[in-house]
């Protein structure tokens, strides 16, 4: 292995920003620094999941991966974890502008923010269309016009030409991401990462660095969450609390709808899906939810198994 004068003039010319950065006052290694460090220092990384949780019905993932580093001759150097989870609030929560705040949507913090709009367009103040938007919206510019309290900026058109444009306060709200499972791919990459870049770091014993993240979560336009569908009559008795014989069968029949269609189901996306059809079992108060839980639980761990000396592998 290199000694550290060779290893402290290599890290001296990574790029700032690009190879690492600097958060708090401490040093963060990013993928980039570190895939410079491992062609330089000819590492050999092995990168594999050890652990996933799926849960559907609470929506929640979270990933473990394990990265060795060995050097050249075969000799482990490096050897960390790392995880990612939608707990963390760059997943589990999103920000929304004031117009995308759909009823229902329950917020957790509100910021200060601005919106833009060119002139034309609040002169034309289309209601439909690509650029159409609720009536309001553009009466909020004309009222900030007229009271004096909207911000007028000139850019230039792609003709190169003045246009006029007129800013107004706003505000952005954070609300829980509505399509936590659309996470799953970047949660994967995300935890293969965290290990990849500890384990260089612990190969080199570079002191300095941390363990950074260059990258950050897609944003998504927010989509309200669809109302439950009904799928017939639930029938209570309200003395003893305890389900009929009709709503009993009801249910069964649902969980053997569900089962017998689970085995369909090839990836993720297809169990989200199957899910989607038969809401009531998302409820965690529902009789089978447990089960159906269970169920989606077991096949997608069989998905997984008949693919995992494949998909468990992370290149880098």
């Amino acid at each position: 292995m290199p000694d550290q004068k060779e290893i402290d003039s290599f890290i001296a010319n990574l790029t700032k920003g690009v190879d690492y950065g600097e958060v708090s006052g401490k040093l963060m290694l990013f993928k980039p620094g570190a895939d410079k460090l491992k062609e330089h220092f000819e590492l050999v990384p092995d990168v594999y999941r050890t652990d996933s949780v799926i849960d559907f019905a609470n929506g929640f993932m979270s990933f473990t991966y394990r990265a060795i580093i060995r050097d050249r001759s075969g000799r482990v150097k490096g050897d960390s974890e790392g995880s990612c989870n939608t707990e963390e609030s760059k997943y589990k929560y999103e920000w929304v502008k004031e117009e995308d705040l759909q009823e229902g949507m329950k917020v957790f913090k509100v910021k200060n923010s601005s919106k833009s709009e060119y002139k034309f367009a609040i002169d034309q103040a289309k209601t439909s269309g690509d650029y159409g938007k609720p009536a309001e919206y553009w009466q909020k510019f004309k009222d900030a016009i007229a009271d004096g309290t909207v911000k007028k900026i000139t850019v230039k058109s792609k003709d190169g030409k003045d246009q006029i444009k007129f800013e107004i306060a706003s505000h952005s709200y954070q609300i829980k991401n509505p399509d936590i499972f659309g996470f799953e791919n970047t949660l994967k990459k995300m935890a293969a990462k965290r290990a990849y870049v500890s384990a260089v770091i612990m190969a080199l014993a570079i002191n300095k660095f941390e363990v950074g993240e260059d990258d950050h979560p897609p944003t998504k336009k927010p989509i309200p969450e669809p109302e439950p569908e009904t799928t017939g009559t639930t029938e209570t008795t309200e003395s003893e609390g305890k389900e009929t014989e009709f709503t009993k069968a009801r249910n069964e029949k649902l969980l053997k709808d569900f089962s017998e269609a689970l085995p369909k189901c090839e990836n993720l996306d297809d169990i989200k899906g199957l899910f989607d059809k038969y809401p009531d079992l998302k409820k965690e108060d529902h009789a089978f939810h447990s089960k159906a839980k269970d169920l989606a639980n077991n096949r997608y761990s069989a998905i997984t198994h008949a693919i995992r000396n494949k998909s468990n592998r992370y290149h880098v």
